[in-house]
């Protein structure tokens, strides 16, 4: 049975995103060590990142309007049905919250896993993420991420711990049907705001649990709901 879950042991390790965001590599060895500095206001200049929190909300292109697509799947009852396509419209705010600058450095283990570590200006924000049909019409809580100029990578965004039964919009997830034992956890969205238009995704991650005793196999799985930019 094929089931659009990906394992995230496949994904790359990397320590280039907010913390909490994925951003430690999977071998539990290498990894990078985040130390954060509150910082006193919007217009406070990070010494790490050379920029302010102004300076990265003025940096980005918000409003973004993308096209984005619910990944084809083989789940039933899911709605709107998987392979569709709608109209995205992300909106980024800040609204007061905590800033800091985090300090990124790499801690070797015995692994062979590559990993980078950028320290990045940390931003709470208000996300707004409404969908043409009506799927997902939310304001949540997220944090935004920037990183210094010589360093080049686009800001990033991460809204985390949310779940499906507070969605406002119209989505209902559909049923996977599969031997592995599935719990659900909670609900991800994660975006670079590239200049170039926005590529990311919401997804719901799962504990599974597959096969018995000595042969049985238990880790983390991804059910991607929705995707824009380049995974749309």
């Amino acid at each position: 049975m094929r089931y659009h879950l990906v394992a995230l042991s496949l994904l790359a390790g990397a320590c280039d995103l907010p913390p909490d965001a994925g951003g430690q590599n999977m071998a539990e060895s290498t990894t990078c060590e985040l130390t954060e500095t509150a910082l006193g206001s919007a217009d406070a200049v990070s010494a790490l990142v050379g920029m302010s929190a102004s300076d990265l909300l003025g940096s980005l292109a918000a409003p973004y309007a993308v096209t984005a697509a619910y990944p084809d799947n083989e789940a039933t009852g899911q709605s709107p049905a998987p392979g569709s396509e709608t109209e995205l419209t992300l909106t980024i705010e800040y609204a007061g919250g905590p800033i800091a600058e985090v300090d990124s450095v790499l801690v070797q283990g015995q692994d062979e896993m590559y990993v980078e570590c950028h320290p990045f200006l940390a931003v709470e924000v208000v996300v707004g993420v409404s969908t043409d049909d009506g799927a997902f019409d939310e304001s949540w809580t997220g944090r935004l991420a920037g990183y210094a100029a010589e360093v080049e990578l686009p800001p990033a965004l991460r809204v985390g711990g949310l779940s499906l039964a507070g969605l406002e919009g119209s989505f209902q997830i559909g049923v996977v049907e599969t031997d592995d034992t599935l719990t659900a956890g909670d609900l991800e969205l994660t975006t670079d705001l590239d200049p170039g238009g926005p590529a990311g995704e919401i997804a719901q991650y799962y504990e599974f649990e597959s096969g018995d005793g000595e042969d049985g196999t238990v880790g983390q799985m991804i059910y991607r709901l929705l995707a824009w930019g380049e995974g749309g």
